[in-house]
C-alpha cells in the first residue's frame, strides 16, 4: 500500500494452517470501515517456496470515497507509477458497489497481459472529477464505470461535464499501464455553446497545436464536439489530438481585422499539428460566402474566401453612417492567414452592383466597376500596414500601432490619381504570407500626408459620415491637392491648389486659384471645444454649379440623392471668416465678414457684415439646436447709400435710380440655417428710404418691385397727363411695416411718396406662390397741373387764383382726383 491504513472497524475471522514448511490462511467475511470505506473481504493466501506466494481476494465495499483508490490499490497489483497517477487523477467522487479480485501467484504482478494471474477492479462512480492529464481541464461531474483489468485501465462515462460543457459517451483509458510512456487515451463528444470551447482550446494544450489561433476570438450559437487524444504521461513524447467541430448557425468572430462570420455552417477537423474545414458556408459582409481553411507552417492557418456583399442587408447589423449611403451587392475574394495571433489579409472586388451616394468623387453608379484591392499585412507585434487602391482614383497607405486595443494611425499617405502597385489577391492554395512580401515598402513619413489630383471634390454631403469612426484624432500632417473642380452648396470653384501643413495643434491650408485665394486655419481648441476655423481671403468668387453645369452630370453629382445625418449646432466649430473682395454667381457683393460659435446647444452668430461702396449689411443671429426649439433666428439691417446700385448688385439693373435708406429684418425659419424656405418664414420688416426713381422695367426683373413700381396699373381715363408710373416714378420717400408668418408678408402702411403722386399700400403679398391681394391707393397730384390749364382757358388771372385756392385749401383737387385699386392674382 501507498501508505499504512487504519481502521476504525475489523471484524471477522482469520484461520491459519502450517503444513510441510508453508502456511495458509483464510479470511472469512471480514468486516472493514473507516473514514474512507466501508465492506467486507474474504479470500485466502498462501506461501510457496521461491515465490511470493499465492494470493486469492475478493473485497467487496457498499461505501468507497474515490479520492482515496490509490491509497487502497495494492502496489504489487499496479506499477507505482500508475498508482501515483490514480492518486493525482481522481479529485472527488463516491461509490456504493466497489469490487476487487486479486488471484494468482503475487511474483507475476504487476501484471503485463502474459501471466494466467487475476486483478479486476470495478466499481460505479458518482459526482467523480478526474484531472487526467497535466495542463488539461478537469472532467467533472462524471457518472460511470470504474474499472482496471490486468494492465489496463478503463473509465466510461454516459455523461459528464468539462467547463460546464455536456459531455457524452465519455472514455478514458489507460491501455497498457506497462508501458513505459504510459499513454492515456480520452474519447468523448460535447454539445456546448461556442464560447466553452473556446474557453476548453484556451486552457489546453490545443492552444498550443493551433499556435494561439483562438486567441481573441469570440462565437454565439452551439456546436457539437467529438474529441480524441492520445496522451503519454510519461517519457515527453507528444500527443496526438483529433478532433471534429459541426457549426450550424454560429456567428464567429476572429478579431484581429477579420470580418465577422455569420450563421456559419459546416465542419472544421483539426490534429494537434493543424486544422482544416472544406466549403463551410456563412454569410459575411451581409452575403452568402465559402471559405477553405488550411493549416499552414508554423502553426499558421490559412484561409481562401469567395463571397458576395449585400450592404443593404448588412445596414441591419452594422451602424456605421457610411454604410447608409452605399447600397447593392458586389462578388468578393479574400486570402487570410493567421500566424502567431496576427491576420494578413488580401482582398479584391470589382464593385459592380455597389451604388454609391458619397459626395463626388466617391458618387458611383451601380453597373460601374471600381477595382478594389486591399492589403493588411503586420510589421511587427502589434503594428501593421493598410494598402488599399481604389481602381484610378484613390491608393491608400497607412501604418498603425495598437495602443489599449485602440488602432492608431502613426504614418500614411493618401494619394488621388496614382494607383500603387500593390500585389493580387491570392488564388487557390497560394501561400498568401509570400505574395504579402512583394507588397510595397517604401518608408512613410510621420503622420498622414494627402496628395495628388481630383476632378472634382463636393465638400457638401459629408456631415455626419465619420463622426464614430473612430476614438482618437487623425495625425494629420499636411499635404498638396490639385481639384479641378471643388463644388458644394452651390459653389463651383475650377483649378484650386491645396497646400496643407502643421500649425501648431492645428492645420493651416493655402488656397490658390482663379476663383479662390487666401489661407483657411484650423485649430482644435476653441469656444464650445469644437475647435475653430479662421479663414481670411483675398478674393472668392462663388460661381454656382448651374452656371458650369458638366456635359455628364454623373460625373459631379451623386446618382441618387441621400438623406445626411445634419450635424447639431454644438458639434460645428467656431467660424472666423473675412473675404476682402466676394462675387456671389458673378455678382459684386464686396467686403464679406462672419464671425460665430457654439453656445451651449446652440450656435451663434456673432456678426455678420458686408460692405461696399453702395451699402452695408449686418447681422447677428441664432442656430437653436435645443430639444423642442430647433429654428434658426436671424437680425439684419441694410443701411444703403445708392439703391439703384444695391439692386444692381444683387441681380436686378436698371430697376432703381439713386435711392438711400434702411432697411431692417428680423427673420426667423423652422431647422436650420440653409433649411430656408418661404413657407417657414416668419418676422419682421421695416424700411425706411430717401429721394429715387423707379425705372422702366421688364415685368420678370422682380415681383415685388415690380409692384413697388406700380407699372403695371393702367393709364389714368381722366386728363390727359404723361403717365406717371409707366416711364418711371420719382419718390422721395418709402417707408413702411410688413410682418411675415409662413412666408405670407402682410403691410397696412406701406407708404411712397413722390412729387407725381403719394401711394398708400395695404393688403399681403405671397411669397410661396408669387400671387399678391393688395388695395393700393393713389393720389396724384393735379392742383398746380389743373390751374394752369385753367390759365390757358379762361387767362392768366383766372389761373392764378384758382391755384392760390388749391394751396390754401389744401389740394383739395388732389384728394378729389385719387383712385384706389385691388391688384390681386399672380
Amino acid at each position: 500500500m501507498r501508505e499504512p491504513i487504519l481502521l476504525k472497524t475489523l471484524t471477522g475471522q482469520v484461520k491459519w494452517l502450517h503444513e510441510k514448511g508453508e502456511w495458509a490462511f483464510k479470511l472469512d467475511n471480514i468486516a472493514v470501515a473507516n473514514d474512507d470505506l466501508a465492506g467486507n473481504l474474504y479470500g485466502g493466501f498462501q506461501t510457496q517456496a521461491g515465490t511470493l506466494g499465492l494470493l486469492d481476494l475478493t473485497v467487496s465495499l457498499t461505501h468507497g470515497d474515490l479520492r482515496r483508490a490509490a491509497r487502497y490499490t495494492p502496489l504489487i497489483a499496479l506499477a507505482k507509477k500508475d498508482n501515483d497517477w490514480l492518486n493525482d487523477a481522481m479529485l472527488s467522487g463516491h461509490t456504493e458497489d466497489f469490487r476487487l479480485r486479486l488471484k494468482g501467484n503475487l511474483s507475476d504482478f504487476p501484471l503485463d497481459g502474459t501471466k494466467d494471474a487475476l486483478f479486476e477492479i470495478s466499481a460505479h462512480g458518482e459526482g467523480a472529477a478526474v484531472a487526467f492529464a497535466k495542463d488539461w481541464p478537469t472532467i467533472e461531474n462524471i457518472s460511470g464505470e470504474f474499472s482496471i483489468r490486468g494492465n489496463k485501465l478503463e473509465v466510461y462515462a454516459p455523461s459528464a461535464t468539462m467547463l460546464g460543457a455536456r459531455i457524452h459517451n465519455l472514455t478514458i483509458a489507460l491501455p497498457d499501464m506497462m508501458s513505459p510512456d504510459m499513454p492515456l487515451e480520452i474519447k468523448g463528444e460535447a454539445e456546448a455553446g461556442n464560447n466553452v470551447f473556446l474557453e476548453f482550446v484556451q486552457k489546453s494544450p490545443v492552444r498550443g497545436y493551433i499556435n494561439g489561433f483562438t486567441d481573441g476570438m469570440s462565437a454565439s450559437g452551439n456546436g457539437h464536439l467529438e474529441l480524441s487524444a492520445y496522451v503519454p504521461l510519461l517519457g515527453g513524447k507528444p500527443a496526438k489530438v483529433s478532433g471534429t467541430l459541426l457549426e450550424q448557425g454560429s456567428d464567429i468572430d476572429f478579431g484581429a481585422g477579420v470580418p465577422l462570420l455569420r450563421n456559419t455552417r459546416g465542419t472544421l477537423s483539426f490534429t494537434e499539428s493543424g486544422m482544416k474545414a472544406d466549403n463551410v458556408a456563412a454569410d459575411i459582409l451581409g452575403g452568402p460566402a465559402r471559405l477553405d481553411v488550411t493549416s499552414a507552417e508554423g502553426g499558421g492557418v490559412n484561409a481562401s474566401v469567395q463571397g458576395r456583399a449585400n450592404l443593404d442587408a448588412l445596414h441591419e447589423t452594422e451602424t456605421h453612417p457610411l454604410l447608409n449611403r452605399l447600397h447593392g451587392g458586389t462578388s468578393w475574394s479574400a486570402g487570410i492567414s493567421v500566424v502567431n495571433k496576427a491576420a494578413q489579409v488580401v482582398l479584391n472586388s470589382s464593385l459592380q452592383g455597389i451604388s454609391s451616394t458619397l459626395p463626388p468623387p466617391f458618387a458611383k453608379r451601380a453597373s460601374e466597376i471600381w477595382p478594389l484591392h486591399i492589403e493588411k499585412k503586420n510589421l511587427a507585434e502589434q503594428q501593421d500596414l493598410i494598402s488599399a487602391q481604389l481602381g484610378k482614383l484613390v491608393s491608400v497607405r497607412l501604418q498603425r500601432s495598437e495602443e489599449n486595443g485602440i488602432n492608431i494611425i502613426k504614418s500614411g499617405t493618401i494619394n488621388f490619381g496614382a494607383p500603387n502597385n500593390l500585389t493580387d489577391a491570392p488564388t487557390g492554395k497560394k501561400n498568401l504570407s509570400t505574395q504579402l512580401k512583394k507588397s510595397p515598402s517604401t518608408p512613410l513619413k510621420t503622420g498622414l500626408w494627402v496628395t495628388g489630383r481630383l476632378p472634382v471634390l463636393s465638400l457638401q454631403g459629408w456631415d455626419g459620415l465619420f463622426a464614430d469612426s473612430t476614438q482618437t484624432s487623425i495625425p494629420f500632417a499636411g499635404g498638396n491637392l490639385q481639384i479641378g473642380k471643388l463644388t458644394g452648396y452651390g459653389m463651383n470653384l475650377r483649378d484650386m491648389q491645396i497646400s496643407i501643413a502643421k500649425r501648431g495643434a492645428g492645420l493651416a491650408a493655402q488656397l490658390s486659384g482663379a476663383p479662390l485665394n487666401g489661407e483657411v486655419v484650423w485649430q482644435p481648441q476653441g469656444l464650445g471645444g469644437t475647435g475653430k476655423i479662421s479663414a481670411h481671403l483675398r478674393n472668392l468668387y462663388w460661381l454656382s454649379e448651374v452656371q458650369s453645369q458638366p456635359s455628364n452630370p454623373s460625373a459631379i453629382n451623386p446618382p441618387d440623392t441621400a438623406a445626411t445625418a445634419s450635424p447639431a449646432p454644438r458639434e460645428l466649430p467656431a467660424l472666423e471668416i473675412t473675404v476682402e473682395d466676394f462675387q456671389f454667381r458673378g455678382k459684386q457683393i464686396g467686403h464679406f465678414e462672419l464671425i460665430g460659435y457654439p453656445d451651449g446647444e446652440d450656435w451663434r452668430l456673432r456678426r455678420l457684415r458686408i460692405t461696399n461702396p453702395d451699402g452695408s449689411l449686418t447681422g447677428d443671429g441664432v442656430w437653436h439646436g435645443g430639444p423642442t426649439s430647433k429654428q434658426t433666428d436671424i437680425n439684419l439691417l441694410l443701411e444703403i447709400s445708392n439703391a439703384g446700385k444695391i439692386l444692381a448688385r444683387s441681380g436686378y439693373p436698371d430697376t432703381v435710380k439713386n435711392g438711400s435708406g434702411k432697411l431692417a429684418a428680423k427673420l426667423s425659419w423652422d431647422g436650420q440655417p440653409d433649411a430656408f424656405s418661404y413657407a417657414a418664414l416668419n418676422g419682421t420688416l421695416k424700411l425706411d428710404t430717401g429721394k429715387g426713381q423707379f425705372l422702366k422695367m421688364d415685368p420678370g426683373m422682380g415681383k415685388l418691385l415690380s409692384i413697388l413700381s406700380l407699372q403695371a396699373l393702367p393709364k389714368r381715363i381722366t386728363l390727359d397727363f404723361t403717365d406717371v408710373f409707366s416711364e418711371g416714378f420719382e419718390f422721395d420717400n418709402i417707408n413702411g411695416n410688413a410682418t411675415l408668418k409662413r412666408g405670407m408678408m402682410q403691410t397696412q402702411d406701406l407708404h411712397i411718396d413722390g412729387s407725381s403722386a403719394k401711394v398708400t399700400m395695404k393688403g399681403r403679398v405671397n411669397l410661396n406662390d408669387e400671387t399678391q391681394d393688395l388695395r393700393v391707393e393713389i393720389l396724384p397730384t393735379l392742383g398746380q397741373s389743373v390751374s394752369l390749364l385753367s390759365a390757358f382757358a379762361a387767362g392768366p388771372a383766372v389761373g392764378l387764383g384758382a391755384l392760390v385756392i388749391n394751396k390754401v385749401l389744401g389740394n383739395p383737387l388732389d384728394k378729389l382726383m385719387s383712385f384706389e385699386y385691388n391688384i390681386s392674382g399672380t
